[in-house]
This record gives structure tokens, C-alpha cells and sequence, in this order.
């Protein structure tokens, strides 16, 4: 079926729908688009996949279980936050957005400076390789960036950062001898960005 002419059915019959069943309808809908879209646009699935899994799944907190939406220098970003990590980008991805008066504002987030930055590259196949490794524990993933400085990250957060931004160099503060600031990974050319929160020593 023309996933397109279904959302048009379905909008144009929203009055003749009870609210629950109309909002999971529409949800699958968008969803099914926004996958189109991505697929057309010669984007990778594992992108939007990621996105996807930054988003909340608590839903004492449902703010953070839909995209926050922030106009930065004049453009919109889009942001999946779930408290531990965020990716951001000008990209809609589909999973519907946050209402203003709820939204994060996560520009002060990304505004972040270091003291000291410097980057160190990570090997993707390291990380997956330790998540096979690791998959009855919770041992994290230590990345040492000198001067006996090292931080410790959750190995699946770091792999869906990885996967969202398709960079393998993390940003860190080199002076950060406690390992509590949060790494980032950005993608310039396609304006694709990603944090991540460190696991307390």
C-alpha cells in the first residue's frame, strides 16, 4: 500500500476515530514515511536506528520519550535525549516531536565548552567486539586519552553514537582527570552530532 495515500486516509478521517487508536495509527504511519524518506535520501537505516534508541523509554519522564525540537543560528535541530546521551540534527526522523513548554533546552547542552579538548579515535569493531564480550555484565568501556586520564562510557551508548554520527573520534576535555565530562561525536559535513554522559567512577 502507498504508505503516503494511508496517512492521507487516516488524517482525513480523524474525526471519525477515538484519539488512542488515531495516534497510534498516525505514529505508525510517520514512522513508516520517515523510513521511506531516509531510504530515498540514500541514508543509512542504522542512523535513523540510532536516533531511535536515544529517545526514552520512561514513561514517567514522556518528554523525553519524543524529539525535542530547538532553532540554533537560525536553523532547526532535532535532538533524541534520554538523560544519558543525545544525538542532534537538522533531520526529522519521524518519531514526533515534543511540545514547546516541555522541550529541553539542549543548545545549552551542546554549547558545552572544554577546558582543554582534544579528540581520540575509538575502532568500532573494539566496541562491538567488547559488547559480545560483555553481554552478561556491565562493564563499561574505558577509553584512555593520556596523562593517565581515561573515561569510562556505557559501550552500547558509545556504539549508537558511532553509528548516529559515522565518526569514530570522540571529543574530550584532556584535563578532565575525573572522567565526568561528557564526550561528543560529530559528523560536520552532514551536521550530525552526538553526546554522551560518562559512567561515575
Amino acid at each position: 500500500m502507498n504508505t503516503t495515500k494511508f496517512y492521507e486516509v487516516i488524517t482525513a478521517n480523524e474525526n471519525r476515530m477515538e484519539s488512542d487508536v488515531y495516534d497510534l495509527l498516525i505514529g505508525m504511519v510517520r514512522e513508516e514515511i520517515a523510513r521511506e524518506s531516509e531510504k530515498a535520501a540514500g541514508r543509512k537505516a542504522n542512523i535513523r536506528n540510532a536516533a531511535k534508541k536515544m529517545l526514552s523509554k520512561d514513561t514517567t519522564r514522556m518528554y523525553l520519550t519524543k524529539t525535542q525540537v530547538r532553532t540554533i543560528n537560525g536553523k532547526k535541530y532535532y535532538a533524541q535525549i534520554d538523560g544519558f546521551r543525545m544525538s542532534w540534527s537538522p533531520i526529522d526522523f519521524g518519531f514526533g516531536t515534543v511540545e514547546e513548554f516541555e522541550s529541553i533546552n539542549f543548545e545549552r547542552i551542546i554549547d558545552y565548552r572544554y577546558k582543554n579538548p582534544g579528540t581520540v579515535k575509538v575502532n568500532k569493531a573494539d566496541v562491538i567486539q567488547f559488547i559480545k564480550e560483555h553481554r552478561n555484565d556491565r562493564t563499561p568501556f574505558k577509553i584512555d586519552y593520556g596523562n593517565g586520564n581515561y573515561i569510562l562510557l556505557n559501550p552500547h551508548y558509545l556504539k549508537d553514537a558511532i553509528d548516529f554520527t559515522e565518526s569514530n573520534e570522540l571529543v574530550v576535555d584532556l584535563d578532565n582527570e575525573f572522567g565526568n565530562y561528557p564526550v561528543m561525536l560529530h559528523n560536520e559535513k552532514e551536521d550530525r552530532h552526538a553526546l554522551v554522559l560518562p559512567i561515575r567512577r
